[in-house]
């Protein structure tokens, strides 16, 4: 078995304890068989359950000791093997001389396995080497389409579509390690916050029809990824000539306010006025809105917007 060898007369033989499992089922064995003159012989492998009884067993298969002595390895598939214990025995025979070999052999269950293996992989997307190390390149694409949103000045110039699967991975693991608040553990809680809203907005934003856009593409999704849920949110259907519309505001930090309204009455609100001067909007909201709906607004937010004001940036 695997770790045998001589020190002059004393044999070493390893006291090994294999555990399988029904996702990786493959058992590999080496033996170092010793012989001053050289001989010819067969071996087999079987493996038996803990009553003694042979579940399978290799048919002998020529083999030659060297003078000196010979490495003899194999592989057996335990594929279907039932969860339990057996010994797994290695027989030589050479001559007259037989000799066997025996180690350990334990095949873990099905639902062990699955729970284990969820585990695993659960604990590895903690960080972020693991968030994107079983991504496909699509997936990869996917992560770092939306990070325009958060990325500093020319910091994604070096990504490059033909890029290896690795140099992606490593591209975007090192852009969140980055901006992890602690550094110090393995999670990192503003990547996690970011691709939550991702996900979010791709389910409460997405916009049809016939040139359908990503939720987290959509002006609202877009405002939700940068900013996170609003602290209080207007909603009105059409009334008059007022376009379904939405007010968004934000009570903490800078006290930003976002207007959308739904011009093509298919469901895709755009943004037609906020505060936030790092977002671009239309000129002329108010009369998208009409008096009576932009009074409603007004009321909303505190504000009077009954004078002019200057609603583009």
């Amino acid at each position: 078995i695997s770790g045998e060898f001589r020190i002059g007369n004393v044999l070493v033989t390893a006291a090994a304890n294999v555990l399988l499992t029904p996702l990786r089922t493959n058992v590999y064995y080496l033996l170092e068989a010793y012989s001053d003159s050289g001989e010819a012989g067969t071996m087999s492998v079987a493996i038996r359950d803990s009553a003694g009884s042979t579940i399978m067993k290799t048919p002998g298969v020529p083999v030659e000791i060297a003078p000196g002595g010979s490495v003899l390895k194999g592989q057996l598939d335990l594929a279907g093997l039932p969860q339990g214990k057996y010994a797994m025995t290695a027989t030589l025979q050479l001559g007259a001389e037989r000799v066997e070999r025996s180690a350990t052999v334990s095949m873990a269950g099905l639902n062990e396995t699955l729970a284990r293996d969820a585990a695993r992989r659960a604990a590895d997307r903690i960080t972020d080497e693991g968030y994107f190390g079983s991504m496909t390149d699509a997936e990869l694409e996917q992560a770092r389409a939306p990070l325009i949103y958060i990325a500093e000045s020319r910091e994604l110039a070096t990504w490059d579509n033909q890029m290896s699967l690795q140099a992606k991975r490593r591209f975007l693991a090192e852009f969140w390690k980055r901006r992890d608040p602690t550094p110090a553990t393995p999670r990192n809680e503003r990547r996690e916050a970011f691709y939550s809203a991702i996900e979010y907005a791709n389910r409460a934003y997405r916009e049809g029809g016939r040139n359908p856009v990503a939720g987290w593409r959509s002006d609202r999704g877009s405002i939700y990824v940068k900013n996170g849920p609003p602290d209080d949110v207007l909603q009105r259907q059409q009334e008059g000539r007022a376009p379904p519309y939405e007010v968004w505001r934000y009570t903490k930090g800078r006290g930003y306010y976002y207007i959308f309204a739904d011009r093509s009455g298919f469901g895709g609100y755009d943004l037609i006025h906020t505060n936030d001067i790092k977002e671009s909007t239309p000129p002329g909201w108010t009369d998208v809105l009409g008096a009576p709906a932009v009074e409603d607004v007004g009321r909303f937010l505190g504000i009077d917007f009954s004078y002019p004001i200057q609603s583009g940036f």
